[in-house]
């Protein structure tokens, strides 16, 4: 039975991670950096791009679905040898992994929002493995690109959105956006809308700027590396950016199991104050 369930949510967790893996790179794009991938783009359009002094991927698209391919296939070789008594390390190791995001994520998601797991613990991994690439040579960091952590922090809002909706209904939604009855209710909705699409900005841009300022300073102490015949001055660094890339998906993952909690806890008190209230009424029928 065990086996089963954990199978059951390996699929879900695939399923997740694979639509965030090409709808992430299907929203990101602009005049980027070349990395492994450079070849793909034909090179007028590179010796173009190259006038410009900004920073970015030139192959953000390619560079992304790579990462997030390699990802998917490691994670569906380990399903694919799962058993009931774990044999292995994989297998120990995804159970870890598993078991200590659980940990983490349910206790904000709430008893409701367990279901979404698969989706927390999809960006964790997926966010964690994109910004590792840059520490990988011939690769660069995908989330070091703008407009692919943009793309995550759309992806996540709207989701955020549509599990409401789902949970609580359209009516329920629009009352939870209106925060409190009366007169000021028209504009604590517009407010409380405007918050919800606030976040965008404020996800994109912390991942964005913290990813970004590791590539930053990993490339200039790679220079400086090879000034000072190879000495390894990055190493410190390197220690940092892995510690740096960890922080950054999971505060990603927490930020939207606490938006996803939001929601559900406010409809759970809810509901538990309206049985309370009808609990109280039998009660006094009954004297």
């Amino acid at each position: 039975m065990w086996f089963r369930r954990m199978s059951r949510k390996t699929a879900a967790f695939a399923a997740f991670a694979g639509s965030l893996a090409v709808s992430t790179p299907a929203l990101a794009a602009g005049d980027q950096h070349y990395s492994l991938f450079a070849f793909l783009v034909p090179g007028s359009v590179r010796a173009h791009l190259y006038q410009y002094d900004n920073w970015g991927q030139m192959d953000v698209i390619p560079n992304t679905l790579f990462i997030g391919v390699g990802v998917l296939l490691a994670l569906g070789l380990m399903a694919r040898k799962l058993r009931y008594i774990p044999t292995g390390r994989g297998q120990a190791a995804v159970e870890m992994l598993v078991e200590g995001l659980n940990k983490q994520f349910t206790p904000v998601l709430g008893p409701r929002g367990v279901k979404y797991l698969p989706l927390v613990n999809s960006y964790f991994i997926l966010i964690l493995a994109w910004n590792l690439a840059g520490l990988v040579p011939g690769l660069q960091a995908p989330t070091a690109e703008l407009n692919t952590t943009l793309a995550l922090a759309v992806i996540s809002i709207v989701a955020v959105q549509g599990i409401a909706i789902h949970e609580l209904g359209v009516l329920g939604y629009l009352k939870h956006l209106a925060v409190v009855p009366g007169p000021i209710a028209p504009l604590m909705f517009v407010l409380e809308l405007v918050t919800q699409f606030a976040r965008v900005i404020s996800l994109s841009l912390r991942l964005f700027a913290n990813i970004y300022a590791k590539e930053v300073v990993l490339m200039v102490l790679y220079g400086l590396a090879v000034d000072l015949f190879f000495i390894p001055v990055q190493l410190p660094v390197l220690f940092i950016g892995v510690l740096a890339s960890l922080i950054q998906a999971f505060i990603f993952s927490i930020l939207t199991s606490v938006y996803i909690g939001q929601f559900l806890e406010e409809h759970d008190h809810s509901e538990h104050h309206d049985e309370g209230d009808v609990a109280h009424a039998h009660a006094h029928g009954a004297h």
